[in-house]
């Protein structure tokens, strides 16, 4: 087939329509199932719609996903590996902003549920730590009906990539200004297996200890590594302190 000289001035009509026809239908998909029929491309493609209105995101996600491995690397990704990666600064905020809101939106969500057991706290630490590339050290506090306090949690301190020593200081000031008796601490694996080590148990037990001295009970201690959330109360780590 011949392209006409008239047909070559609308070309450019004949892609935006096409590329606008395509963003429709996958705003129709979405709407009406989410993203369950969606593959991994498919919803970088989708992300990359409010960044750049009239460009084929389609090979760009197909190129962030090789680059990066998988999605899920795609988000931990650093503003600046994004934007090395060939992202617009509005297009790494918008990847960066994704992640960051889980913690808000699980802790609104769950702002009265009754943490009462270890699924409960492995589900409420499950996204405290994206993007995180060394260790860090948090805090949950409860009221005496076992709600979330002041619906956050606590950031205690942070270290290297396989290591974290806890601000035993800090710990027992937020405890104390909180004015709780019930706690969950959490710490992630960056790269690692969530299985506690023999430094994360004696620590634990030493927290136990400390912590009893004020009328502080630990409801559980949850690991975050690369295989998921685990609770060392589930794992029988605190028969070996609790009294």
């Amino acid at each position: 087939m011949n392209i006409t000289e008239n047909n070559k001035e609308k070309l450019p009509d004949l892609v935006d329509n096409y590329h606008e026809g395509h963003r429709a239908r996958m705003r129709k998909r979405f709407w009406e199932e989410g993203f369950r029929s969606f593959s991994p491309h498919e919803v970088v493609e989708f992300i990359l719609f409010f960044t750049r209105p009239r460009v084929n995101t389609n090979e760009t996600a197909h190129m962030l996903l090789k680059h990066f491995g998988n999605f899920s690397k795609l988000l931990d990704a650093t503003k600046d590996e994004l934007m090395a990666a060939g992202l617009s600064e509005s297009s790494a905020i918008l990847f960066k902003t994704i992640p960051a809101c889980f913690p808000f939106y699980f802790g609104s969500r769950n702002e009265d549920l009754v943490y009462d057991n270890s699924k409960k706290l492995k589900a409420l630490f499950a996204y405290e730590f994206p993007g995180a590339n060394v260790e860090q050290f948090r805090l949950a506090c409860f009221t005496p009906r076992l709600h979330l306090k002041s619906r956050k949690i606590y950031i205690i301190n942070e270290g290297e990539p396989d290591k974290t020593e806890v601000n035993i200081r800090k710990l027992v000031y937020t405890v104390v200004r909180t004015e709780t008796n019930s706690i969950a601490l959490s710490h992630n694996h960056p790269n690692r297996p969530a299985t506690p080590s023999t430094s994360d148990i004696s620590t634990t037990r030493y927290l136990g200890q400390t912590l009893r001295a004020f009328g502080v009970h630990i409801l559980d201690h949850i690991i975050i590594g690369s295989d998921g959330a685990l609770s060392m109360r589930e794992e029988g780590c605190f028969t070996l302190f609790e009294t």
